[in-house]
């Protein structure tokens, strides 16, 4: 009796394990009908991500190479839209539309290897507005006109304090009007007039939002390209940018055109802070202060401390991206220079518009 229970259960052994390998060998059977049935799918999918894999790869060659010589680019634009309508608004005093078009492009050439960095900006802007009251459509009038260089080399002491030296150049594109009663005279057009500023000294950037750079000796030349239409010292004028604007005077952005010059030259200190954060998601602040003091007089007050030496220009931007393509911006800057105006000059710009990264 007990042979036979060994017996049967030698048999029920060998049954199970032979059906357990049927199982087996269905269960590897599924399996490799699935992964089949995935790799299918993946093929197309596969296909289209091809493209794009490419353009990563060319990117990360691009970027590899960038790092290799010391160099990266880049820079962005906006071509912005200003549009106000009026029905019948009181305090538009008559004015129907305010139609304003303007385009920014910001252009930058950075290198750094070692302790050396070589910073290259542009900064271009060009706007105009058109005014149509009740009464009649003005043409299109310059609102925003900005040209600006920049080079600076910075030898790094620490991570965050270097020794620098720039350079820099601005002036405008276009010509400039003075919209008299009875005439419209030409007062200012390209490198009339134009700023040269170079100098040394120290930058200091202790985050990654501020900068500080301070130039203890910093030369600045204005130059004015004006035509001269008579002969020096006359008693109506020496000094036109249009053959036909005697209002002018004989000294023009501290310029003495009335002695046949068309530069100035001064030396002093340059002090510029620069603060940048991001406010939000999609919404930037940028602040820059310019502040330059003459060592020399410059003869334009000397009763003014302030208004002789001081050139001041503050500058903040608001930037808001709405997605990829589009986005606002808010502009407004203060700027003191007695020898182009004895007030506090205001400028304030709003839009919206195109964008564009590279």
């Amino acid at each position: 009796m007990k042979k036979l229970l060994v017996f049967a259960l030698v048999l029920f052994s060998i049954g199970t394990q032979l059906n357990a390998q049927d199982t087996e060998g269905a269960s590897i059977a599924e399996l490799k009908q699935q992964l089949e049935f995935l790799k299918g799918k993946l093929t197309p999918l596969q296909e289209q991500m091809q493209p794009i894999q490419d353009q990563a790869d060319a990117i990360q060659k691009k970027l590899d190479g960038m790092a290799a010589d010391g160099w990266t680019y880049g820079g962005d634009g906006l071509l912005a839209i200003d549009l106000t309508v009026f029905s019948d608004w009181a305090a538009a005093a008559g004015t129907k539309r305010l139609f304003g078009l303007t385009g920014n492009v910001n252009l930058f050439a950075n290198y750094k290897k070692d302790k050396f960095l070589l910073e290259n900006k542009g900064a271009f802007k060009l706007g105009y507005t058109r005014t149509v009251t009740e009464a009649q459509e003005f043409d299109f009038i310059k609102g925003i006109d900005e040209i600006m260089l920049s080079s600076n080399a910075n030898y790094l002491i620490t991570d965050k304090l270097s020794i620098n030296g720039a350079a820099s150049f601005q002036s405008q594109f276009a010509p400039g009007y003075n919209f008299a009663e009875t005439d419209t005279f030409q007062v200012s057009k390209f490198a009339a007039p134009a700023y040269i500023n170079a100098g040394v000294g120290i930058k200091y950037i202790p985050n990654q939002m501020v900068s500080v750079t301070y130039h203890p000796l910093n030369y600045k030349m204005t130059y004015v390209n004006w035509e001269q239409t008579s002969a020096p010292g006359d008693s109506i004028t020496t000094y036109n940018l249009t053959e036909t604007n005697p209002d002018l005077q004989q000294v023009f952005f501290g310029v003495d055109a009335g002695a046949g010059k068309k530069s100035f030259h001064t030396v002093g200190s340059y002090l510029n802070v620069s603060f940048r954060k991001d406010l939000m998601k999609r919404v930037s602040f940028a602040s820059t202060l310019d502040v330059y003091l003459s060592y020399l007089t410059r003869n334009l007050d000397s009763d003014n401390f302030f208004n002789d030496r001081v050139t001041a220009n503050w500058n903040n931007v608001i930037g808001l991206q709405i997605n990829k393509f589009l986005s606002a911006t808010l502009d407004f800057t203060l700027r003191r220079e007695y020898a182009e105006n004895d007030k506090w000059q205001m400028r304030y710009f709003q839009g919206i518009g195109l964008s564009a990264k590279f």
